[in-house]
């Protein structure tokens, strides 16, 4: 395999239908045209950032169910494809806002529990009923810890985070 992932978190990738060398480009365009062509009631659009389009190509669709019982907290249940979380423009707008850098949503945790979003310089975050959360400064960060079961850094009111 590779060195890029455990191998706890490659074999969870690889039964779900991700392979190292998948890339699908056609994909990624369109899944960022319907998500930056949503309009919130309000009148909001997404913001389409470079790394989300990495992970639309890249991991699009793939549903990641955790094998085991985590190792920190829960592992958690994911699906990387944004139409299922382009409604949630509102809040995702004001956690951007919160955080002074544009998001892009890429997916759900947990059933719709949580909205998986990213920003410019790759850093995934989540956002659920009770709070929002730093997963990992990058893609392969937050996959790691989804999977694992590794806890989160939960994002505080102005924006900011306690270092891990």
């Amino acid at each position: 395999m590779t060195q890029r992932f455990s191998s706890v978190v490659a074999d969870a990738l690889l039964a779900d239908g991700w392979q190292p060398d998948r890339r699908d480009d056609q994909r990624a365009q369109q899944w960022a045209q319907a998500v930056a062509g949503y309009v919130s009631p309000s009148g909001l659009r997404h913001t389409i950032v470079q790394p989300a389009m990495d992970v639309y190509a890249e991991f699009g669709s793939v549903a990641v169910r955790p094998p085991g019982p985590g190792e920190q907290i829960a592992p958690s249940r994911f699906v990387l494809d944004p139409l299922l979380v382009h409604h949630a423009v509102q809040v995702t707008a004001m956690f951007a806002g919160a955080l002074g850098v544009p998001l892009t949503p890429i997916g759900e945790e947990n059933e719709g529990a949580g909205i998986l979003l990213i920003d410019a310089t790759g850093k995934v975050f989540v956002m659920d009923h009770t709070a929002e959360w730093l997963v990992g400064p990058t893609l392969d960060d937050a996959l790691e810890a989804l999977v694992r079961g590794l806890l989160p850094a939960r994002v505080r009111s102005d924006g900011t985070w306690a270092a891990g």
